[in-house]
């Protein structure tokens, strides 16, 4: 099943919504589809740190499983974020989901929130 991506945003707070399953069958694909929605590079360096998001929440309430390179992707955006002086926020995992980012560790590294309001007023909104 392909990964389904939808972004939305909220007080210039990009949110991206996945349902599917974030394994390795689908990630480039879901990768590809952050990189181009999330942090669109308009050819200029400086342009590129301005325009990009670098506040982003991904509810993953849509997503059924996950495997290493879907944990990788989640690094990925963290990183990102960081880079460009912002944050990853999560929200709405799944507790079979949940498992898997809490074995490896990542919700030590992680902001993990039960809801959207939540990642949104930790921003300081």
């Amino acid at each position: 099943m392909e990964m389904q991506l939808q972004t939305k945003n909220i007080y210039g707070i990009t949110v991206i919504e996945l349902a599917g399953r974030m394994t390795v069958d689908n990630i480039h694909s879901l990768t590809k589809s952050i990189e181009r929605n999330v942090f669109p590079f308009t050819g200029k360096i400086e342009d590129s740190a301005q325009k990009s998001n670098n506040r982003v929440i991904l509810d993953m309430e849509g997503v059924e499983a996950i495997d290493s390179s879907g944990l990788g992707t989640i690094l990925f955006l963290a990183k990102k974020c960081r880079a460009l002086g912002g944050d990853l926020k999560i929200v709405s995992i799944r507790p079979d989901v949940k498992m898997v980012i809490e074995i490896v560790k990542f919700d030590k590294i992680l902001h993990i929130f039960n809801s959207l309001d939540d990642a949104v007023k930790s921003y300081g909104l």
